[in-house]
């Protein structure tokens, strides 16, 4: 019920920007100010997520607390964001370097070569975040005392230390 109520409240966010738009088709020598209708839509979206994230953050904790793992969440959450700021800080200073040479040459590219790597930063972040799984497999790995007879190495390398490094590679 809350989650269609909060719907609700975004569809009603976008309510002053269409009484702009009618307000423009109306009446179309009137210069038409759109800026604070698409702030306010834009203040009351990211509320409404801010809401939305924190009322599951709260959910999760509580059912995990429930069963005596609060610790387990925390850890998960923890990673997710080290791996989202690790992974998304490299990506940007990667493409931030990269495109420097490219700034001075082409039109508009200071602008370039400030938003592109901030937006593919936050990508490569986004991307990271979900191998949270593969990355605590690989810091908490365990020997399982039975060794490849093709390669020498022990079975745990396959299950703990390849994936990682796969997804490190990718």
């Amino acid at each position: 019920m809350l989650g269609f109520i909060i719907f609700l409240c975004y569809i009603a966010s976008f309510i002053p920007i269409i009484k702009v738009a009618i307000r423009a088709s109306n009446l179309p020598w009137i210069e038409v100010n759109w800026k604070r209708p698409i702030l306010y839509t834009v203040l009351v979206a990211v509320t409404l997520t801010i809401i939305l994230v924190l009322l599951r953050v709260y959910t999760e904790v509580l059912w995990f607390n429930k069963f005596g793992f609060t610790q387990r969440y925390w850890k998960v959450i923890y990673t997710s964001w080290c791996l989202f700021g690790l992974f998304g800080i490299v990506a940007f200073g990667f493409m931030r370097w990269n495109l420097k040479p490219i700034s001075s040459i082409i039109a508009g590219g200071k602008l370039i070569h400030t938003w592109l790597p901030i937006i593919i930063g936050i990508v490569f972040g986004l991307i990271a975040s979900t191998k949270w799984h593969t990355t605590l497999l690989y810091t908490n790995k365990i020997l399982s005392g039975v060794v490849d007879p093709i390669f020498g190495k022990d079975v745990s390398f396959y299950l703990f230390s390849l994936p990682f490094w796969v997804f490190v590679s990718s």
